[in-house]
């Protein structure tokens, strides 16, 4: 059988160990961390900071050692494994010695399983230059994608792009069981109106109730993801019993099709299947959401791969971090 792609804690582990001994100056941590074999390389962001194998371990502690005392601000990361290979990213600021501003930084790492260890076998280190800066074009295929998935939907169109979410009762059905269905009724169609008036205030429309879940399309992916941080929040601070039902939501953005009242295809079909994937209190939305949301106004955490039935392959997700 292959191996299976999968997020790595312990790859996460050893990123932390290298930021960490980097910035306290830790060289040996730093050298022990780099691979045994030939094909070592480090690929800095100054015009000749290409180095290999026995020069780049020999040399990289008084680089290290050259670097000014610095404060990283992390923004975000990821690590993920497969077999004896592994992989990883960091993006954040540092923030130098003397200096007010931080530095946007974004570093990849290749890890190999060496002995049981895992070791950097290529680290790429680069600060973002803007692309008319330094080509004299603007690249806007990818950031026009983002863009139709943050306009979204109009509600007369028949086709386009929408954010879909998907909310569900966790446990409802014992719930139900426990009250009656007569008791139950009422407390589920105030907790149906409650998620009816968050969404409609976001500016989504309910496109379908699903007995205790809904089912609702946005025009924008952040109205989308500000609904569902009110819900879970409405939800864990709210003294009335329909209000705080255990919620889950799944969240997931692309090419929708609209016939009558009702929205189709895989984007639908997709979004359902990751709410199945969150657990009580949850938002679990797919790579897309992430990548179409406003940076600065939502935070993401636990990337996650799953399988999802009728997808190939395994799919990225994350959480709504609806706290923050």
């Amino acid at each position: 059988m292959p191996s299976t792609i999968r997020p790595s804690p312990e790859l996460m582990a050893v990123l932390d160990r290298w930021q960490e001994a980097f910035r306290v100056r830790d060289t040996r941590t730093l050298v022990n961390l780099l691979s045994r074999d030939a094909s070592l390389r480090y690929v800095g962001s100054d015009e000749g900071e290409y180095w290999t194998d026995d020069l780049l371990r020999s040399g990289f502690a008084e680089h290290a050692g050259e670097v000014p005392d610095f404060a990283h601000s992390p923004e975000f990361s990821e690590a993920f494994e497969c077999g004896p290979c592994g992989w990883a990213l960091w993006v954040g600021g540092l923030t130098f010695a003397g200096q007010d501003e931080p530095w946007h930084h974004r570093f990849s790492f290749v890890f190999a399983l060496e002995d049981g260890v895992w070791r950097i076998i290529q680290l790429h280190c680069s600060n973002p230059i803007a692309n008319m800066e330094k080509l004299g074009v603007e690249h806007q295929a990818m950031e026009a994608l983002a863009q139709r998935a943050r306009e979204g939907f109009r509600l007369d169109q028949k086709v386009g792009v929408a954010t879909i979410m998907f909310t569900d009762v966790v446990g409802s059905t014992e719930l139900s069981v426990a009250a009656g269905d007569q008791v139950w009724a009422s407390p589920i169609a105030m907790h149906l109106d409650h998620v009816a008036a968050t969404i409609t205030r976001h500016d989504g429309q309910v496109v379908k109730t699903l007995g205790d879940g809904a089912m609702a399309s946005f025009a924008s992916t952040s109205a989308a993801l500000a609904a569902a941080a009110e819900l879970h929040q409405s939800a864990a601070t709210a003294t009335d019993a329909a209000v705080s039902l255990p919620l889950r939501m799944g969240l997931h953005c692309g090419d929708v099709i609209q016939a009558k009242d009702d929205f189709f295809g895989n984007v639908v079909n997709k979004t359902a299947r990751i709410a199945a994937t969150a657990s009580a209190g949850e938002a679990r939305v797919s790579d897309d959401v992430r990548l179409s949301a406003t940076a600065d106004d939502f935070a993401f955490t636990s990337p996650a791969l799953v399988a999802l039935k009728g997808f190939d392959g395994e799919q990225l997700t994350h959480l709504l971090n609806w706290k923050a």
